[in-house]
């Protein structure tokens, strides 16, 4: 088993240097049909990590090789009708910890429709991963987790200045570790909304989301949502959506909460060659204990492209989580994300980037405490 992880460790490396130059080919691996084409879509990484556990008492640091390998069938039709299926498999090799390589699975779905008064989109997605994160994390340790989620959105155009908004949304997380509690996730909302320039609207919303939580923690929860909103263009530089209003989150066992929820999602283009984004929120989530938090707090992020083949970015991205209910209540933490990049663009085909990242999570919990710094070194070829 060492002798053929030594073997890939190699070929991540040999193929983070050669992916990118013998990528340049000019048509898909295979075409389907007159829309459809069945693309290579891979990556190799090198990342150096200094704290692999995010442990604050034991920091241990490791290289870590990433392959991943993939296909994506992608298919556009004149009708205005999208669809596109990536699958990836990423295989994790470390220099030093040998005992942590380990392959998990990404598959990712999304199809669109758009018509003169319906647009109508749905995705699906696999992920499996055995990483620790900041809410889930056992010292010395890895989380093992695969996600399944689903959903479907669609808007329907009455008239010019009235539109009704629906969905319906599931998501499963599935633990391999008996002291993490699995979760399977419900939502629906409903958006009424009303125009009152030709370029911005106003809306009225509901959100109801059911939490069945498994094998512990505070029960099953239902979440009513209700909010008042706007959306558009609200400047030529500026677009996007706002919403606020009033959240109920009951429990099965124990008492309810409540309280103010919010939702801000802006784009702003500064100049042709630079744009920004702002994510800001307030809601309740269910963490890996079974309990709940409430979450406050967004990112911004900007890029600027240098030139046709160079893109820099950067992001910070803040939180503040207050755990309510559950065995951690009482915890509080300060989440910090740092992101700092930038994209090299060799030809249509294939790209070089590099990203730095600080995460920092300062709790009033010594043991889930933690900083953390990677930097790493990627070459991605579609073709």
């Amino acid at each position: 088993m060492n002798d053929i992880s030594k073997h890939l460790k190699k070929l991540a490396l040999g193929g983070l240097l050669l992916a990118v130059p013998s990528s340049a080919l000019a048509s898909p691996l295979i075409s389907v049909g007159d829309n459809g084409a069945i693309f290579f879509n891979s990556s190799a990484t090198i990342q150096w990590d200094d704290n692999i556990f995010l442990d604050a008492q034991d920091e241990e640091e490791d290289f870590v090789f990433i392959l991943s390998p993939g296909l994506e069938f992608s298919a556009i039709d004149t009708r205005d009708v999208s669809l596109r299926v990536l699958y990836r498999e990423d295989f994790y090799l470390y220099a030093d910890n040998s005992q942590l390589d380990y392959n998990a699975s990404r598959v990712n779905g999304d199809l669109r429709y758009n018509s003169e008064v319906l647009e109508l989109e749905a995705g699906a997605s696999l992920l499996q991963s055995r990483q620790n994160t900041q809410d889930a994390n056992i010292p010395g340790g890895q989380v093992r987790r695969t996600v399944i989620a689903g959903n479907i959105n669609g808007e329907y155009a009455f008239s010019d200045i009235f539109s009704v908004g629906a969905g319906f949304s599931v998501r499963d997380t599935d633990y391999k570790n008996q002291s993490l509690r699995d979760r399977t996730v419900y939502t629906v909302p409903v958006d009424v909304f009303y125009a009152v320039t030709p370029l911005t609207s106003l809306s009225l919303g509901y959100r109801y989301r059911h939490s069945d939580i498994q094998g512990g923690g505070t029960g099953d929860t239902d979440d009513h949502f209700f909010n008042i909103g706007v959306r558009g263009e609200f400047t030529p530089a500026l677009s996007g959506r706002i919403f606020a209003g009033y959240q109920y989150r009951d429990f099965d066992n124990i008492s309810s909460i409540d309280g103010f929820s919010f939702g801000t999602d802006l784009d702003y283009v500064f100049t042709p060659l630079v744009s920004g984004t702002l994510r800001l929120e307030r809601d309740y989530r269910i963490n890996s204990g079974g309990g709940t938090v409430e979450a406050t707090g967004g990112n911004l992020r900007l890029n600027y492209m240098v030139d046709p083949k160079v893109t820099l970015n950067g992001g910070i991205s803040y939180y503040y989580h207050d755990y309510r209910r559950g065995s951690d209540s009482g915890r509080r933490d300060d989440y910090l994300v740092l992101n700092l990049g930038g994209v090299y663009n060799l030809n249509e085909y294939s790209s070089i980037s590099a990203n730095y990242r600080l995460r920092d999570n300062d709790s009033n919990r010594a043991a889930s405490e933690f900083t953390n710094n990677t930097i790493s070194v990627s070459a991605s070829v579609r073709y």
